[in-house]
């Protein structure tokens, strides 16, 4: 099982990194995508491309609250 983790704001950036999986032979039914928040565009969009794939998540919100990865990682 593979796990990764990102701030999905529009899960572009998590989609890219899903279909390299699937390039190196990963199945979706092995994959667990970890994330704190996502928005509903970015969580509908992962699981129609992705639907073998785990998604846990703390919360789904309209706004990707972006500060909160300034302040985790000092980057404010």
């Amino acid at each position: 099982k593979k796990m990764i983790f990102f701030f999905p704001g529009t899960g572009n950036t998590v989609s890219k990194a899903l279909e390299i999986l699937q390039m190196n032979n990963v199945k979706e039914e092995n994959i667990i995508l970890l994330n704190l928040f996502c928005t509903p565009h970015s969580a509908n969009q992962l699981v129609t491309k992705f639907p073998g794939m785990t998604v846990l998540t703390t919360e789904v919100h309209p706004v990707s609250p972006s500060h909160f990865g300034q302040k985790y990682f000092g980057t404010d």
